[in-house]
Parts: C-alpha cells; sequence; structure tokens
C-alpha cells in the first residue's frame, strides 16, 4: 500500500528540546503475562511461567552461543496482520473487565529500546541501524508494533555472538514442557511525555533513518492525518 511522508524528525532537531525536569514513570502494574509452548498452532499458557534460577552446584565452562533462535516470537508464531493478538488474550485472560479505552500507548520493549537509540546519540544505547515500527490507531489507542527484517536469527559455529543463550539453558529450568519464551505485560503512567502525533485514524510507519539520522512518520493512503503537536501529557502505557 502507498503511503506519504507527514512528519520527519531529525536528531539535530532535538537539540532545541526543552525537557521537562519532572518527566517521570509511575504508578507501574501487572497486568497479565505468558509464555509461548512450541507447538505446531499458535499457543500460549497464561498467566506465564518464567524459568527458574537454578544454578549448576559446580563450575562450568559455557560453549558459545550457536544455532537458530528467535529474536521476535510473536512474528514467529502469528500472521504478520495480528502480531499482538496473543497480548490481548493474556490480558483478557486474566482480567476480562480490562479498560482498553483508558490506554494511551501499546508498545513493546523493544520499540522503546529503538526510541532511546535515537534520542541518545553516543550512550549505550546509541544504534547506527535503521528499523521501523508499525502504527495502527484504534480510537484513542496508539499501537506500535514491532517490525524486523527477519524474525529468526542464525549464529554460525564460527561466529562469536557470546553466551546469553547458553547461559539460560546452564543457569535456569524451563517450569513447562516446550516453552520458549516468556513475556510480561506492565502498565504504567508516563508523566509529561511529549506526543509526537494524535488525530491519526488507520495504518502508518515510523522509519529511522540512517542516512539522515531522521525519525520520518508515514501514513498509509486512506488514512486521515497524524498531526504533530508539541504539547505535554500524562500517558497511559502498556509494554510487553
Amino acid at each position: 500500500m502507498a503511503s506519504r511522508t507527514m512528519e520527519t524528525i531529525s536528531r539535530s532537531g532535538l537539540q532545541n528540546l526543552i525537557l521537562s525536569d519532572s518527566a517521570h514513570i509511575t504508578n507501574v502494574k501487572s497486568v497479565s503475562s505468558y509464555s509461548w509452548i512450541d507447538t505446531p498452532t499458535p499457543t500460549i499458557a497464561v498467566p506465564g511461567s518464567p524459568s527458574l534460577w537454578s544454578p549448576p552446584v559446580t563450575d562450568v565452562q559455557l560453549p558459545q552461543d550457536s544455532g537458530l533462535y528467535n529474536i521476535a516470537e510473536n512474528m514467529v508464531r502469528m500472521d504478520p496482520d495480528s502480531p499482538l493478538a496473543p497480548i490481548f488474550s493474556a490480558i483478557f485472560t486474566t482480567n476480562p473487565s480490562f479498560d482498553f479505552g483508558s490506554i494511551s500507548v501499546i508498545t513493546d520493549g523493544n520499540n522503546i529500546r529503538k526510541l532511546l537509540s535515537f534520542i541518545s546519540p553516543g550512550s549505550s544505547r546509541d544504534t547506527s541501524e535503521p528499523f521501523t515500527i508499525q502504527l495502527e490507531l484504534a480510537r484513542n489507542t496508539l499501537l506500535m508494533c514491532r517490525h524486523e527484517t527477519a524474525a529468526t536469527e542464525y549464529i554460525g559455529p564460527h561466529e562469536f555472538r557470546g553466551y546469553r543463550h547458553e547461559f539460560e539453558k546452564a543457569f535456569t529450568t524451563r517450569q513447562i514442557d516446550a516453552e520458549s519464551g516468556d513475556l510480561r505485560i506492565l502498565s504504567a503512567l508516563i508523566e509529561r511525555i511529549i506526543t509526537l502525533m494524535t488525530g491519526c485514524c488507520g495504518r502508518g510507519t515510523l522509519r529511522y533513518d540512517v542516512a539522515t539520522a531522521s525519525l520520518i512518520i508515514s501514513a498509509n493512503d486512506g488514512a486521515s492525518n497524524m498531526l504533530p503537536e508539541d504539547l505535554y501529557y500524562d500517558v497511559p502505557v502498556i509494554m510487553y
């Protein structure tokens, strides 16, 4: 589907931004959780059961990570048009009366890290990699869906990428057979946040362009304008 650029936000333009000293996160609550089960049909266990800490009794030497790993479980297991389905299923299972109308933004932690990398050049979060976040507005709630060119990653036997996966296998024990990923869903109030767009109806994308060091906000044809506003709001957010 064709799209049109609605707004471009440059890194250099952030230098003149007046930030509020009172910006902070409050009212953090656990909403739900779920674990992916490695089956042919997409299946989750609710509530989730994260692996338990169970270190070996003696010293061990870990092999380096190698093999095929999922880097985005929802993308691997769900239809591309419904990556957030397990989020809603988990929440309605544990809390059928949950009020989504009170939530302004639904996103995952990966999207947050990518946006932090954009606004924090030179920090440990900084990245020179391009990224895209899919956007959709459902009434007054902005859905931010993770987008990756590949949902899995293969690490060759002679390609060093650290020991994360092997460490988890050696020092934790799964509570559910065939469990392949555990996600916790939180809600929080992010106070004094600057909203970048309002009045959007339909779908769009937020893309980081490395060459220009800019975020480019585009709306798919048929969607109404995304109107940038430099206004402060207290924004209820769900993160998973």
